[in-house]
């Protein structure tokens, strides 16, 4: 894959991604009116955005390598998002019952 389908590659899915926040969203914000509850949606939206912007940090992070932010940081944050995710899955599995 050329820059340019690398380019295309990454500008399509990031059209994807923000069409997805945005459908989620509304529908998110419809079952929280309607019944009040927290759906499986709102834990996928907050999951990914965090997912994203760990991502971002994370990449960020090591493409440049004179930057003196810790690193620790961007450890903590992807340890604190992947126990926030098991947690939200435990919590739905008990859901029901």
């Amino acid at each position: 894959m050329d820059e340019m389908e690398h380019k295309f590659l990454g500008r399509s899915t990031g059209y994807a991604y923000v069409f997805l926040l945005i459908v989620l969203s509304i529908y998110n914000l419809i079952q929280l009116s309607n019944n009040r509850d927290v759906s499986f949606t709102s834990f996928v939206l907050i999951t990914s955005v965090a997912i994203q912007w760990g991502g971002y940090e994370w990449f960020k992070h090591k493409a440049d390598q004179t930057d003196k932010e810790p690193g620790q940081i961007l450890y903590i944050t992807i340890v604190l998002t992947a126990i926030l995710f098991i947690f939200g899955l435990v919590a739905l599995m008990f859901h029901g019952k």
